[in-house]
């Protein structure tokens, strides 16, 4: 991420193969065989509606994704990057910080 990364959205296409390794992504077998049909053929026909949005929580540095099973969906379409964005969020009180 940029410098200035906790005052904005940072929007980058990542590669999908580092998702996979930094987020716990389902395998196919536990996405039902419907919604995994149905984002199939929604990334064939039109690609992603809207990024992957991913949460940093600065305190902790833990984080969360959104949409985990669409990258699962892209990455067996051989999807190389997906659309992203991270979001930066402070859990401390602001009057913690200083």
């Amino acid at each position: 991420p940029p410098r200035e990364w906790r005052e904005l959205d940072h929007h980058v296409n990542a590669k999908t193969s580092e998702l996979m390794a930094l987020f716990p992504i389902p395998e196919k077998k536990s996405i039902p065989a419907a919604k995994w049909n149905k984002i199939a053929r929604q990334l064939q026909k039109t690609g992603f509606e809207k990024p992957v949005m991913i949460t940093v929580y600065g305190d902790t540095m833990d984080r969360w994704i959104d949409d985990a099973e669409w990258i699962a969906v892209a990455n067996s379409l051989g999807i190389e990057y997906i659309p992203t964005v991270f979001f930066y969020h402070e859990t401390k009180l602001k009057s913690d910080l200083y």
